[in-house]
C-alpha cells in the first residue's frame, strides 16, 4: 500500500511539472493514472478491517497533500486559460478590423 501511496505523490509532482511544460495531453494522462491509482487504493481500504485506522488515516492525509499540491498547477492552468482567451479575443478584433479594412 506504501508503494501506491508514493506512486500517487509521483504522479502529482510530474502533473504539477507537466502544466509548467504546458504538456496538456501529458497531464491529463497522469491525472486519469492518479485517478485510477487513488480509486484502487480506496477499494483496498475498504476490504480492509475497520481496526486498521492507520492506512485509512494516512490516505486521508495523502488525500489532503495532493489538494495542496494541486492548487498552483490549477491556478497556473487558469491563468494560461485566461491568457489564452484575451489572446483570442485580441485576434477576433484584429480579424474583424482587417475585414472592414479590406471592405472599403
Amino acid at each position: 500500500m506504501a508503494k501506491k501511496f508514493q506512486r500517487a505523490r509521483r504522479l502529482t509532482d510530474q502533473i504539477a511539472e507537466f502544466v509548467e511544460a504546458f504538456n496538456i495531453e501529458g497531464c491529463q494522462l497522469l491525472l486519469a493514472q492518479r485517478l485510477t491509482l487513488l480509486t484502487e487504493i480506496k477499494s483496498e481500504l475498504e476490504s480492509y478491517t475497520p481496526e486498521n485506522k492507520a492506512l485509512r488515516v494516512e490516505f486521508e492525509e495523502l488525500l489532503l497533500w495532493i489538494e495542496e499540491q494541486d492548487k498552483q498547477p490549477q491556478e497556473k492552468a487558469e491563468d494560461f486559460k485566461n491568457k489564452y482567451q484575451d489572446k483570442l479575443k485580441k485576434q477576433k478584433k484584429t480579424n474583424f478590423a482587417i475585414k472592414q479594412y479590406t471592405s472599403l
